[in-house]
């Protein structure tokens, strides 16, 4: 598991079994020390469920925290929370963050087959990291937005074309600490009406940052229960992780990729950003 046989694996393998059992093969593989294309094909041929996949990069300590036991104590614990508070799918809410780039990958446009090398004019060739905040109940009813920016201060227009209600933030390192997660609470509870009489369930992993004394007293008063995912497993739990920032950041190259070619020469819309 998480150790997948490259083709080139696959055709030394071959070699050294077919050497191993005894059989015939050509001297070219005496060489090369490994099968050719020809036996290559014929496998695939006769494993057709089988096909060349690209990888997702997956670290040690996310492959190993997902576990049965993992899983189970988080979903115990879910069933507890909804044993005792019964809440509705719109009052459970899923939160998370990921970063988006202000310099994405060009999509593929069409071009000479003898053409080496296909350029195409951005804004520049490294962007700056911006952390998208989803915030979506369980119903799939997106509230506004928040963005934390890599600035000093806040300014209104970094939020032009954004949803409506979306909250803007910003510190020198463009990252979520925990005073900004007091903000985006607030900004949840506002949009929620959330009570102590009338709770809602947040659903987001455990990261430093979303865990202080501050975040604890407001979610108190508030009506706020807070489940946090198992260390290093939002990747497989985290509704918006597993199913919604990958289309989302899919869509948005396309998106970065048009208004460039409508804006080309444009400056100065978002100081450093755009």
């Amino acid at each position: 598991m998480h150790y997948g046989l490259s083709l080139q694996q696959l055709l030394v393998l071959a070699n050294e079994f077919a050497e191993y059992s005894g059989c015939k093969y050509p001297e070219s593989r005496k060489k090369n020390k490994c099968a050719g294309k020809g036996w290559s094909r014929g496998f695939r041929m006769r494993n057709q469920e089988l096909t060349p996949r690209k990888t997702e990069n997956t670290s040690a300590a996310r492959s190993f925290a997902f576990n049965r036991t993992t899983v189970n104590n988080f979903f115990d614990n879910y069933e507890r929370v909804m044993l005792r508070y019964n809440f509705a799918p719109d009052r459970i809410i899923n939160l998370d963050e990921t970063g988006v780039t202000t310099v994405l990958s060009t999509p593929k446009v069409l071009a000479e087959k003898t053409q080496r090398q296909v350029e195409q004019m951005m804004s520049a060739e490294r962007g700056e990291l911006v952390i998208f905040c989803g915030i979506v109940t369980a119903t799939g009813v997106a509230l506004p937005p928040v963005y934390v920016f890599p600035r000093v201060h806040f300014k209104d227009h970094f939020l032009n074309g954004t949803p409506v209600g979306s909250l803007g933030l910003s510190n020198i390192s463009g990252w979520m600490t925990a005073e900004l997660h007091v903000d985006v609470l607030k900004h949840i509870q506002r949009h929620t009406s959330c009570t102590k009489d009338n709770p809602i369930l947040i659903i987001c992993d455990n990261h430093e940052s979303h865990i202080s004394i501050q975040a604890v007293i407001f979610c108190r008063d508030y009506g706020i229960v807070y489940l946090s995912l198992p260390p290093h497993t939002s990747h497989k739990l985290q509704p918006l992780n597993v199913s919604v920032f990958g289309p989302f950041k899919s869509r948005l190259k396309t998106v970065f990729n048009d208004w460039h070619i409508r804006n080309f020469g444009l400056e100065k819309l978002y100081p450093s950003i755009i």
